[in-house]
């Protein structure tokens, strides 16, 4: 995949989370932003499927279901929201 134009976006976010079988994650994960100059061709191993999304329809899909997402995808998208506003 071919990007251009990264910019940081959440340089401190970090997480942890708990999932069922007790595995603990407690990450350190800056977000960057960047265009996409090529699709994206994840590892199957890793990636079930992908589609574009326009930031709007990523937003509505979270707000309306969040528990259809990774707990840290609507957490990033909680302090995004939370540093628009402090703008």
């Amino acid at each position: 995949m071919e990007i251009t134009t990264i910019h940081s976006v959440l340089p401190d976010f970090r997480y942890r989370a708990v999932d069922a079988s007790g595995i603990v994650e407690n990450e350190i994960c800056p977000v960057f932003g960047a265009v996409a100059v090529t699709d994206p061709n994840p590892s199957p191993d890793e990636v079930a499927e992908w589609r574009w999304v326009s930031p709007d329809s990523l937003r509505a899909a979270i707000e309306g279901a969040p528990f259809a997402f990774s707990p840290w995808l609507v957490w990033q998208h909680e302090q995004l929201v939370e540093s628009k506003l402090s703008e």
